[in-house]
């Protein structure tokens, strides 16, 4: 199945653009991005459209994460709930009886009960993640990838997630995967690097010259039409990711020069889906780039 652009649903903070645009996603997909801690406010999807259930590892770059290893050796992760991403997360206030826990056996038992396409639970880093927590993290996610490849999964398309604080335990945990059996790659946490796209850049080539072109890399929570462009153009097949609706609901659609941020709902689910649309040729666009450079290094060889 050609993936491209794997639009998110579930995510939005405007729970009602969100459900506006729902309808629509398959237009611009056969596939849709669910995750695991999103999936209740998701109601009836397109028919014909298969689900990628992503495991809920976003919460791993909050302030308030924890990561801690169970008696048999896997990684559970634990976050404040009542945290927002991006705003200012108060310590002194938080009662750790609060703190909301998951492990991959859960996830992964909704995810064969729920889904087409997912990946273990992963713990991602950023690059301010020092290298003895960047380490225990990477070690956890394999085990928990190594664990998730020992379940019946049913139909379940198991792919293996690929996380580090730089481009070298990138590499390194991409090497695992492949290792453990895993054809189809996701390079996780790399909206920490945002601000720093040439950075996410060599991440993503450092993985691809780790692998080969025998196995496919998706890169997940990216939805920036300019970056992936460039991570497509370094070897990304794939990404899912929700920032086409929050574009939207900021009035914002990409390939036209307005911004209409009094528009209606229908307006702005209109918007989302061209925005989302756009991600898609430039994924495509990026990837053409890749293979004809890769045509003519093999050409170049012969």
């Amino acid at each position: 199945m050609t993936m491209g652009f794997i639009p998110s649903t579930g995510f939005s903070h405007k729970a009602s653009l969100d459900e506006a645009v729902r309808p629509f996603l398959g237009r611009v997909s056969r596939i849709v991005a669910v995750d695991y801690l999103g999936r209740g406010k998701v109601g009836r999807l397109p028919r014909g459209v298969s689900v990628l259930m992503t495991p809920g590892s976003s919460r791993a770059l909050l302030k308030s994460a924890q990561v801690r290893e169970t008696a048999c050796g896997l990684g559970e992760l634990g976050w404040d709930d009542s945290e927002r991403p991006g705003e200012e997360w108060d310590a002194g206030a938080f009662d750790e009886g609060q703190r909301r826990w998951i492990g991959p056996d859960e996830v992964l038992k909704t995810q064969t009960q729920e889904a087409e396409m997912g990946w273990a639970l992963d713990l991602p880093c950023t690059g301010e993640t020092d290298a003895a927590e960047g380490e225990r993290r990477l070690r956890l996610t394999v085990a928990n990838a190594r664990w998730a490849r020992g379940q019946e999964v049913g139909g379940l398309d198991l792919w293996g997630a690929v996380v580090g604080w730089s481009e070298e335990s990138f590499a390194r945990c991409a090497q695992e995967m492949v290792a453990l059996g895993y054809r189809t790659l996701v390079v996780s946490g790399l909206w920490g690097w945002m601000k720093q796209p040439g950075e996410m850049c060599r991440i993503v080539e450092a993985v691809r010259q780790q692998v080969g072109d025998s196995v496919s890399l998706h890169v997940t929570g990216i939805g920036n039409p300019e970056v992936a462009k460039r991570l497509s153009a370094r070897g990304v097949e794939s990404m899912d990711g929700a920032s086409y609706v929050r574009a939207a609901d900021r009035g914002v659609q990409w390939d036209a020069n307005r911004v209409l941020a009094d528009g209606s709902k229908i307006e702005k689910a209109h918007m989302a889906i061209a925005n989302a649309a756009l991600i898609g040729r430039e994924l495509d666009a990026g990837r053409r780039s890749y293979l004809f450079r890769r045509g003519g290094a093999k050409a170049g060889n012969d």
